[in-house]
């Protein structure tokens, strides 16, 4: 093709492409986004929602009880389901399929207190004008000490996701068959196997919700395996879980007496707690809980270990948590903190890991940098 045919078929596409711009629609403008609320506005939203949780959780447990006393709770070795009606049969025999074998497990056909499974559609979003149900389903627990004194409760609510796909027709996700079947007992667990814990206990176990109580599985010691489950993960926890994963034992006994927050700025809100009450919601503000994100399982791989005798003379003993822990297995409490925390992310270095040399050159050089970009925009600014 000649050069000028050449320029003239470029130019002609440059011209078209130019009107078919000029045609294109106007681009809508863009909608500012919501700003932020205040956080004193936000924090009392979230306080009420944390209260409006805890006052539905305390009205089921008192409708519970009332059908417990009146024989209208069909048992079954001490396990009963009350699922909402709304419920295909498909969706009823899922979750009780995937609970009883886990009762079965736990309890070994001698349950200490009997456990009703309450699953229910969350249908109310808004209270007052402030949305108060999740979209995520809330598994929430109320122990003996606050019911009858031998009936444990299991709420499953579903929230506003699942319970559409339910509605439509759909089966469960496999993330919500995982939590119905690992964390609907929570709690219950334990005191189905073992009873009633020790009153110490049971007051450190209140302040954190009952979430180092809420794993089931039992059978998989992590001690005993070698490698770490959550290796090299230790960005954004808490500093007594870090510590204490070094090998600090001062440290390891802040984590099981510290509470959230304490290592850096508060980051949680005055809650809306209730003893003997446990908010499902709560295991999402456990990032930065001394026992870390996976506290859950700070118990149940302490029965793994251990064995259900060393760990029932622990759980109901009266004696403080360190010298109850000592006298059922005959080892300190810190120990067993520490190599839980280094079972789950691995012993972390101590101290400095550059030599001094390293970070003074490292310092000079970043010195020589920005004194030279800022000589080199003075001149320009001369200039």
């Amino acid at each position: 093709m000649a050069p000028r045919m050449s320029r003239l078929v470029t130019f002609g596409v440059l011209f078209f492409a130019a009107i078919a711009v000029g045609l294109l629609p106007p681009r809508e403008p863009q909608r500012p986004r919501p700003r932020p609320l205040p956080r004193t506005v936000d924090r009392a939203t979230r306080q009420l929602r944390d209260a409006v949780e805890h006052l539905e959780l305390l009205t089921l447990r008192d409708s519970i009880i009332d059908l417990v006393r009146t024989g209208n709770v069909p048992f079954n070795d001490s396990l009963a389901f009350l699922i909402d009606p709304g419920l295909t049969l498909h969706h009823d025999s899922v979750i009780r399929g995937l609970v009883t074998p886990v009762w079965r497990r736990v309890s070994q056909g001698r349950p200490r207190v009997r456990v009703v499974v309450v699953v229910d559609v969350d249908t109310s979003a808004v209270y007052r004008g402030v949305e108060v149900s999740g979209m995520r389903t809330r598994i929430d627990h109320v122990v003996p000490e606050v019911t009858d004194g031998s009936t444990c409760v299991a709420g499953v609510k579903l929230g506003r996701v699942d319970a559409r796909r339910v509605a439509e027709g759909g089966s469960f996700r496999p993330s919500l068959v995982e939590r119905i079947r690992d964390r609907t007992l929570g709690p219950c667990a334990y005191y189905a196997a073992f009873g009633m814990p020790g009153p110490r206990l049971r007051s450190w176990l209140s302040e954190r919700q009952y979430l180092p109580a809420s794993g089931t599985a039992w059978v998989n010691d992590p001690i005993a395996s070698p490698d770490p489950r959550y290796a090299g993960w230790l960005d954004g926890l808490h500093f007594a879980l870090v510590g204490c994963a070094a090998g600090d034992a001062r440290r390891c006994r802040e984590m099981r007496y510290g509470l959230p927050g304490e290592d850096r700025l508060p980051v949680r809100w005055a809650g809306f707690g209730v003893e003997g009450v446990a908010v499902g919601a709560s295991e999402y503000s456990s990032w930065r809980d001394p026992l870390g994100p996976f506290q859950r399982s700070y118990f149940a791989a302490m029965v793994a270990h251990y064995g259900r005798e060393q760990f029932e003379r622990f759980w109901t003993s009266d004696a403080p948590l360190d010298d109850a822990f000592l006298a059922a297995t005959g080892e300190s409490l810190d120990d067993w903190t520490m190599r839980w925390t280094r079972a789950d992310f691995g012993a972390s270095m101590r101290g400095a890991k550059l030599r001094p040399v390293s970070v003074l050159l490292s310092l000079v050089i970043a010195g020589v940098l920005v004194g030279s970009a800022g000589l080199l925009s003075r001149f320009r600014q001369a200039v």
